[in-house]
């Protein structure tokens, strides 16, 4: 457990960004997202130190007691707090890891078939890469600007295709952008296994940085 307090680090209200979803509260040390990718809200925080077991119990008590109500925690899990939550009918349902790299230690070039074309799109909240080939979409990956880092979604690739091919050009695309606007440290959370706790992705040049467990309340 640790044991001092943590701030949410800015890359936290990037990642609601780029999963389309709303900060209702925030306090420094935790966030209560919304959108209408989630069933319920999400509590978003460290694990609590000791000293902070009560105000995370107050925390959940606020949400509403349906299912699908999710709380992420950031950090290195507590095992004993982890049981106390099962016991209160909050089921793991999603383990993540934030990666990190220097923008300079990453590819920016990625060969991509002849018969595929990569479009750019900016949107409001973040920018949108799309990979076509035959003009079907095969890749989509979107990145948000923020305030000292650039964050990057997981390429979502077709599975009518080779993934890596398109998983690499996609983030060579995103990679590059961000150099271009200056931004010199990179994020990405992507999904992790859950016997080994190692990144499903982790191209060269990134590395573990910080683990997310995400819980759902009845386990939806």
């Amino acid at each position: 457990m640790p044991t001092e307090s943590k701030k949410i680090p800015h890359w936290v209200r990037s990642l609601a960004l780029i999963r389309d979803l709303h900060p209702v509260a925030v306090d420094g040390y935790s966030m209560v997202l919304t959108g209408s990718g989630l069933t319920g809200p999400e509590l978003l925080r460290w694990w609590p130190t000791p000293g902070e077991v009560g105000a995370l119990a107050d925390q959940l008590a606020a949400l509403p007691s349906a299912p699908g109500t999710r709380l992420t925690l950031l950090g290195q899990p507590d095992a004993f707090l982890a049981k106390e939550l099962a016991r209160q009918g909050w089921a793991p349902t999603e383990t993540r890891t934030l990666l990190a790299a220097r923008t300079e230690d990453v590819a920016q070039v990625a060969k991509l078939p002849e018969t595929a074309t990569l479009f750019e799109a900016p949107l409001d909240d973040y920018d949108v890469v799309e990979i076509t080939d035959f003009d079907h979409s095969v890749a989509r990956a979107r990145i948000v600007f923020g305030e000292g880092h650039a964050l990057l979604s997981e390429p979502q690739v077709s599975d009518r295709v080779d993934p890596s091919t398109y998983v690499d050009a996609a983030l060579a695309n995103l990679a590059a952008a961000a150099a271009r606007h200056g931004y010199g440290l990179l994020f990405m959370v992507v999904p992790t296994k859950a016997d080994t706790g190692r990144a499903i992705l982790r191209p060269e040049g990134w590395s573990q940085a910080t683990p997310l467990l995400t819980l759902t309340l009845g386990g939806a």
